[in-house]
């Protein structure tokens, strides 16, 4: 006598017409799925965990870098503030000062190529001693040593051309005041310069060590490349790209994206 088929509906065979198999692979993927999604945001978490950990790395290491670059300015508005305050300037002794000149000089650019220079003004913008001592240094100061005066406050330039040069260096002036003299704006007699060579900055950078990859520049306040760990003699004197320079100029440190 033969079986009754198994009727739909029932526990054996099928149900509601759905193929056994249907219903465990339904089943597995209700499963996995979760899973899947599970292990996927643990990788976003690690690779987020990741970049966070390296751009902040990065961060440091750039903040390192300015602070280096700091120091060698802080260094040499501390050398011209104490040339200022000399002695042999105040009793207007000056060859005694110019011999401090070249010892400042020597100290300031130990390992130059070419001596850096150093240059007294006075407050009509007249050069009085420079430790060039060459016919063709020009007799008259830049603008910079005007507003130092002016604001009776050191002044750091932008990237500008030297006058015998021709190089591209920064100038750090500091006003030179009268001994016992009330300090402030229009109060200073003159003042004491020094040219900073780009290949000074461009060696910090280079001693420092820039991560594999990477790449470091200085800019001035105008966003003016003064230095640049690749390419530099392309970059110099050249702005990066306009977006990325109004980030650059409009914040004091962080990640461009």
């Amino acid at each position: 006598m033969p079986l009754p088929r198994p009727a739909i509906g029932s526990r054996d065979g099928a149900v509601a017409g759905v193929p056994v198999l249907h219903r465990l692979l339904t089943v597995v993927a209700a499963v996995a799925l979760p899973l899947v999604l599970f292990a996927a945001l643990i990788s976003w978490s690690q690779y987020r965990n990741v970049r966070q950990h390296e751009e902040a790395q990065l961060l440091q290491q750039t903040r390192g870098l300015a602070q280096l670059v700091d120091r060698d300015f802080e260094t040499t508005e501390a050398v011209l503030r104490t040339l200022a305050s000399s002695t042999a300037l105040a009793r207007d002794d000056l060859p005694a000062f110019a011999s401090e000149l070249r010892a400042a000089r020597d100290q300031l650019g130990p390992h130059a190529a070419e001596p850096i220079a150093i240059r007294l003004v006075n407050a009509k913008g007249d050069l009085l001693l420079d430790t060039r001592g060459s016919a063709d240094v020009p007799k008259h100061a830049i603008p910079a040593s005007a507003a130092a005066i002016a604001s009776g406050k050191p002044q750091i330039t932008n990237l500008i051309s030297a006058r015998v040069t021709g190089d591209a260096v920064i100038v750090v002036l500091v006003p030179v005041f009268l001994p016992g003299s009330v300090r402030g704006p229009h109060r200073a007699i003159g003042t004491i310069g020094v040219d900073i060579p780009r290949r000074q900055l461009l060696a910090i950078i280079d001693n420092a060590g820039v991560p594999s990859g990477g790449v470091a520049s200085v800019l001035d306040r105008h966003g003016v490349t003064v230095v640049r760990s690749v390419a530099d003699a392309r970059s110099v004197g050249k702005p990066p790209p306009a977006a990325e320079l109004r980030t650059i100029l409009s914040r004091r440190d962080g990640i461009i994206r």
